[in-house]
């Protein structure tokens, strides 16, 4: 239960720093949870493996916790910093002051155009 109100809170997190940066809050909490649980899992199960390697079948489930958390840990920080390294969009100009169907400019006198 604990960990799934760090996720909701980290989420929030996100969101808010990607709709700064002008880009769409929900694509980078995706990202988050993915990363999270992505990480959370291979941790894990790389916590299982190590963990039989070194003493067999002791403290097994507790150091694989351990390391998925921490796993989990890694992937919501590369989320961050994902997020972090995003353009910022808002500053940036939008497609409707780009508009193509502009009328054009009228032509100026030259001494080309004679």
């Amino acid at each position: 239960m604990l960990e799934i109100l760090i996720v909701w809170n980290l989420a929030k997190r996100i969101g808010e720093n990607a709709a700064k940066k002008g880009h769409k809050a929900l694509n980078y909490q995706i990202v988050l949870v993915g990363f999270w649980i992505l990480g959370e899992l291979t941790g894990g199960i790389g916590g299982m493996i190590v963990t039989y390697l070194m003493n067999g079948d002791e403290d097994f489930p507790v150091i694989a916790y351990i390391m998925g958390l921490a796993g989990a840990g890694i992937g919501a920080a590369i989320a961050f910093l994902i997020v972090k390294l995003l353009t910022d969009r808002s500053a940036q100009p939008q497609l409707s002051e780009l508009s193509p169907f502009e009328p054009p400019l009228p032509p100026t006198q030259s001494p080309y155009n004679e």
